[in-house]
C-alpha cells in the first residue's frame, strides 16, 4: 500500500504558499501535532470525519471501509513479512500524482507476478470501469453557476489517472493470459464461489458502491488475483505446522506488521494553537454548536489543519507520558466518540481533541483465516522456490506479446518493436 509521507512542520496561514519552505511555528517551535504524538509514521489512511451539528461534549474531564478478507499475499521480505493477499484483488497501479507527470516509460515486464500492488477498495476510480454504462453530457457536479458533466469529470480523471489506468488494463489482461498458457486460470464456478463468499461481509455492496465498482469488476478483480495467487504456487504444498506457525507470528503483539492482531487505537481530531486566548475562544464557539472542523480551519495553527485537524490513529502505550501527562489515560479510559477534551497545553502549544473513533484490541481467531494463511504460506514458498524462473518466463511472455496502443496520447507507452 503506498506509505503516507512524512507530515510537514507546523505553519501560519501566511506562510502557506505551494511548494515553499514553512517557517517553523506553533507546535513546540519545531513539530507538528503528529510529530510531538510520534504519529508521522506510514499508517493506514484515517477516516475523514463527517461533521454534523456539535452536540455538547459528552464530558469535560476527558475507518475504509470494511476490506474483504485477502488471500494473495506478497513474498515474504524480513521475520516479520506482510503478504498481500490475493482476494483484496490486488493488482498493479501506480499511486496518483500530484500533477500531470512526464509519460513515463513501460517497463520490458508489465505485470510483477511476484508482487502484487493495489487493493480491491483502493483509491481512484478507474477508466474503463465495468460499472453501469451513462450518459455522459448529464451534469453531475455544480459550483455555484458552473455546471460539471459526466463527461467532464471522465476528462480530469483520465489527466490524473490515465496512464496509470491503461497500465493496469494492459497488466490485468497480461496476467490473466499468463494464467491460461501455464494452465492454471480459475474457473468461473471458483470466482463465483469467492464473490459469494466475499460478499458476505459487512457494508460490502456499500463499499463497493464507493469504489465505484460493481459486481463484475469485484468479479474481475478476482479473476486477476487468483491468476496471479495460482502461477506462484502451482505444485507447492504447505503443511499444519507452516500455516499455524504463520497464523502464530501474524498474531504477535510485538510484530509491528501482524495481520491478525489489532491493537487498541483511537483517533482523534484537534485545534492547536500557540495562543491560550484563541484556545478558549475555539473551545467557547464549540460548546455553542460551532462544527469541530470548522473550528480547525478558523483557530488551528498547526500543520493538521489541512486535513481538517485529522492525526493518525494512536496506538495504546504509544505516549510520551513526559510530554504529555495523562493525554493517555484521557484518551483511553472512558472518553466516548464524539467527546471532547477541553482546552490542555501539551509542549507550549494549546489543544482541544474530539475523539473520533476508539477500537479495542482484538485478535483474529484462526478458524477465520485459516484459508488466508494457507494461501500466504503457499505464495511465500512458491516465491523462494521458483521465483526467478517465474520472472523469466512472465518477461518472454511479455516479449512476444502484441500490445498496440493506437491512441496518440499514451503510443509512447507501448513496447518498442525489437
Amino acid at each position: 500500500m503506498p506509505s503516507d509521507a512524512d507530515v510537514p512542520e507546523p505553519i501560519e496561514d501566511k506562510d502557506r504558499e505551494k511548494h515553499a519552505p514553512m517557517r517553523q511555528t506553533g507546535v513546540d517551535a519545531a513539530q507538528s501535532a503528529a510529530r510531538m504524538l510520534d504519529l508521522d509514521r506510514p499508517s493506514k489512511p484515517a477516516p475523514k470525519p463527517q461533521e454534523e451539528k456539535q452536540e455538547a461534549p459528552a464530558s469535560s474531564a476527558d475507518a475504509a471501509p470494511v476490506t474483504p478478507r485477502r488471500v494473495k499475499p506478497r513474498p515474504e521480505a524480513d521475520e516479520y513479512d506482510d503478504p498481500q493477499p490475493a482476494t483484496n484483488a490486488r493488482v498493479r497501479s501506480a499511486p496518483r500524482p500530484a500533477a500531470p507527470a512526464p509519460a513515463p516509460p513501460v517497463r520490458k515486464s508489465k505485470f510483477p507476478l511476484v508482487i502484487a500492488a493495489a487493493v480491491l477498495f483502493g483509491a481512484g476510480a478507474a477508466i474503463g470501469s465495468r460499472v453501469e454504462k451513462r450518459k455522459f453530457n448529464h451534469v453531475i457536479i455544480t459550483v455555484n453557476e458552473d455546471s460539471i458533466t459526466a463527461d467532464d469529470f471522465a476528462h480530469a480523471s483520465e489527466i490524473a489517472n490515465g496512464r496509470q489506468t491503461i497500465q493496469k488494463i494492459i497488466d490485468e489482461h497480461l496476467v490473466v493470459q499468463f494464467a491460461k498458457q501455464k494452465k492454471v486460470v480459475p474457473d468461473q464456478k471458483t470466482v463465483e464461489a469467492k464473490y459469494a463468499e466475499e460478499a458476505k461481509t459487512p457494508d460490502f455492496f456499500k463499499k463497493l458502491r464507493q469504489a465505484n465498482k460493481s459486481p463484475e469488476d469485484f468479479k474481475h478483480d478476482i479473476l486477476v488475483a487468483l491468476c496471479r495467487q495460482a502461477v506462484v504456487d502451482n505444485g507447492i504444498s504447505a503443511s499444519p505446522a507452516e500455516i499455524k506457525e504463520y497464523y502464530d507470528r501474524n498474531i504477535d503483539p510485538k510484530n509491528p506488521a501482524a495481520r491478525y492482531y489489532h491493537p487498541e487505537t483511537v483517533q482523534i481530531q484537534v485545534v492547536v494553537t500557540k495562543d491560550e486566548s484563541e484556545i478558549q475562544k475555539a473551545w467557547k464557539d464549540l460548546q455553542a454548536g460551532l462544527p469541530f472542523t470548522t473550528a480547525v480551519q478558523k483557530y488551528s495553527k498547526d500543520v493538521s489543519r489541512r486535513n481538517n485537524g485529522l492525526l493518525p490513529a494512536i496506538r495504546k502505550g504509544t505516549i510520551v507520558s513526559s510530554k504529555f501527562p495523562g493525554l493517555e489515560q484521557t484518551l483511553f479510559e472512558g472518553l466516548g466518540v464524539n467527546a471532547l477534551v477541553p482546552p490542555h497545553q501539551y509542549q507550549g502549544t494549546w489543544w482541544v481533541i474530539k475523539c473520533l473513533s476508539h477500537v479495542v484490541e482484538s485478535t483474529d481467531a484462526f478458524d477465520k483465516v485459516q484459508q488466508e494463511c494457507s494461501d500466504a504460506v503457499l505464495y511465500n514458498k512458491g516465491i523462494k522456490e521458483k521465483g526467478g524462473i517465474i520472472k523469466k518466463e512472465e518477461e518472454e511472455f511479455v516479449k512476444k506479446s502484441k500490445i498496440e496502443i493506437t491512441n496518440p496520447q499514451y503510443a509512447d507507452m507501448a513496447p518498442k518493436k525489437q
